[in-house]
């Protein structure tokens, strides 16, 4: 058996982390092998992710990773006044961290003496507990000119006309496939299943089969959102932003079925191009890798998530955050508005830098001295 019961998060689809202890009560004469050496993320970055252990249990120190990579700058925890701050600090600073696209960041950056690594887009990520966070983060890259693409299975992704419009697809990759035309007729023609439904789907079936084959999916979805009356929907909207990255028909359709969370992308322009903030989620970040990572929204109600339907599991939220650290590689940047999330308050103050978003700003922005 191989794993890391530490990075066990997908309890929902019923992992357990248990199965490594009940196999060493199971088996006689079992040897365990640790691997505890680290070559992804900094010293500073695997001390603070390694501390949610400790707030937790007594940990062994033999069982503590020990980090193989080069002294970095300290983990940060940045307070915000509300959720819309948070997502302004977090646009601010990926633009600042990027050299500055307008003017006052190349101001910033031209009297700040600080020795800093200058970022490439796509090297930096922004980790969200739910998607639903993610919608006030759009908002302000866009609002910065920052590009960015949304990764993960979205809520979107389960509208009528989406579920509708997918099984169409479904149909037209395999017409043999009753499930899906039943589907679409109910979601998308909004008819009771019968003969005559059949024969409508069949016939829209060999109108879309040639462009289905032939034409780019940008293209292909565009003409059948036109055609079916669609174009208004912003799930629609949100479902063609995902078309860039596909070069056939059937390549999307295979992506949308059977892609885990990071193989699904959404990109807001018309057109991807190389040099990206990735936003995802936190389950969606697993076995990836970046030098910045910021985490969002690190609340308590958010990490660890309550809901009035299901109660916290706050061990395996605990192993969600423990994810999320330990993606960044450099650079790990926490923000926060209204009560920090208990995963954090138990962190010493030693192992992390807790900074005010808005004194950070007000720092910024401030003008500059003709002498300065």
């Amino acid at each position: 058996m191989i794993g890391d019961p530490d990075q066990s998060i997908y309890g929902f689809r019923g992992a357990d982390p248990f199965c490594f202890d009940r196999l060493a009560e199971e088996t006689s004469g079992l040897e365990i092998i640790r691997l505890k050496e680290n070559y992804r993320s900094s010293p500073q970055i695997i001390a603070a992710a390694s501390e949610l252990w400790r707030t937790r249990k007594n940990v062994d120190e033999g069982e503590s990773l020990h980090a193989n990579c080069p002294d970095n700058v300290p983990v940060r925890l940045v307070k915000a006044g509300s959720g819309m701050g948070e997502a302004i600090f977090v646009a601010k600073e990926i633009n600042r961290l990027a050299g500055g696209i307008g003017m006052l960041e190349a101001h910033q950056a031209a009297w700040d003496n600080r020795e800093r690594k200058v970022r490439a887009f796509d090297e930096i990520a922004v980790l969200c507990r739910t998607h639903r966070q993610a919608e006030i983060l759009e908002k302000c890259l866009k609002t910065e000119g920052i590009p960015y693409l949304r990764a993960g299975r979205e809520e979107f992704l389960e509208d009528e006309a989406v579920q509708g419009s997918l099984s169409f697809l479904r149909y037209l990759e395999n017409p043999s496939d009753l499930v899906s035309m039943q589907e679409c007729a109910r979601e998308i023609w909004k008819l009771e299943w019968n003969a005559v439904t059949e024969e409508i789907i069949r016939t829209a079936g060999k109108t879309y089969s040639v462009p289905y084959k032939k034409k780019k999916p940008r293209k292909f979805v565009e003409q059948w959102m036109k055609e079916m009356g669609l174009e208004k929907q912003q799930a629609m909207q949100k479902l063609l932003q995902m078309t860039v990255f596909y070069n056939t028909m059937p390549e999307f359709v295979d992506a949308l079925s059977l892609g885990v969370e990071s193989d699904l992308k959404r990109c807001p322009d018309k057109r991807y191009e190389a040099g990206a903030v990735t936003v995802m989620t936190l389950h969606g970040s697993k076995g990836l890798e970046f030098p910045v990572v910021f985490i969002y929204g690190v609340n308590e109600g958010s990490i660890p998530l309550e809901s009035g339907k299901h109660p916290a599991d706050a061990e395996e939220e605990r192993r969600l955050f423990y994810v999320g650290m330990t993606r960044a590689k450099e650079e790990l940047i926490m923000t926060t508005s209204g009560e920090p999330s208990a995963f954090v308050r138990g962190i010493d103050d030693a192992l992390i830098q807790r900074e005010n978003a808005e004194k950070k700003r007000e720092e910024t922005y401030r003008q500059m001295s003709l002498f300065e």
